[in-house]
């Protein structure tokens, strides 16, 4: 999960001199345009790994399954850490981020409600909110470039030549509801796999963990909206 500081010595540099501000800008632009980095390789590989995993827990091989989960726990964290330890924070990156994660959770808990490991109605919950924020986040790009298609290099200004023809693609700055949420979420998965394999957790701690689950679900939607209509969201 990342933070996105890469206009800040944009910010910082106000009283520079002209030049020292152009250079400052330019920098910025290729920092935030750059796509092929280290973080977003890291949170490419956990996306991919989402159908993995869901065919690890279809197939039953559960030890397998939670050690793969495990690795996607610690990549979340990795690549939010490289990316500000190294200055890699990407545009890019702030939608492959929790994209990645919506693939991961997305495909694991559709397998695990195929199983019957996870209650349909949570399931549904969990993927519906995802839609509808991928869904949100399309629609809004889409309608500042004037609702016509120009190729995904300028839906995500790749590249800082291009990003002075079309309004720029904002970063999208997480919330504090929604990393909690998605550790829950790997949490609930990491539990319904664990039962599966040999019993542990209780019934009772999977339900109390999937009922905070879903309430941090729709609470993270309500204030992703919010977040959204305040303006404060995208930057």
């Amino acid at each position: 999960m990342r933070s996105t500081p890469v206009y800040a010595g944009v910010e910082a540099g106000r009283q520079a001199p002209a030049d020292v501000r152009l250079a400052a800008q330019a920098e910025a632009l290729v920092a935030g345009d750059a796509w092929v980095n280290l973080p977003n390789a890291i949170s490419a590989a956990r996306a991919l790994s989402g159908p993995g995993v869901a065919w690890l827990i279809l197939e039953g091989h559960n030890g397998a399954a939670l050690g793969a989960l495990a690795l996607a726990g610690a990549s979340d964290w990795a690549d939010g850490y490289v990316a500000k330890r190294w200055g890699q924070a990407s545009v890019v990156g702030s939608y492959l981020d929790p994209a990645a994660d919506k693939v991961l959770i997305g495909c694991t808990v559709a397998a695990l409600a195929w199983q019957g490991a996870l209650p349909a109605w949570l399931a549904a919950l969990i993927l519906g909110r995802d839609a509808l924020l991928v869904g949100g986040a399309f629609v809004h790009r889409y309608r500042a470039l004037g609702w016509r298609a120009r190729g995904w290099s300028e839906f995500f200004r790749i590249t800082s030549a291009r990003a002075f023809s079309v309004p720029p693609a904002p970063f999208v700055r997480p919330l504090l509801v929604s990393k909690a949420n998605t550790v829950l979420q790997l949490g609930l998965v990491a539990g319904c796999v664990a039962r599966s394999w040999y019993g542990w957790p209780p019934e009772q701690a999977l339900w109390a963990l999937g009922a905070a689950t879903g309430v941090t679900t729709v609470a993270s939607c309500a204030a992703y909206v919010r977040a959204y209509l305040n303006g404060t969201l995208l930057k």
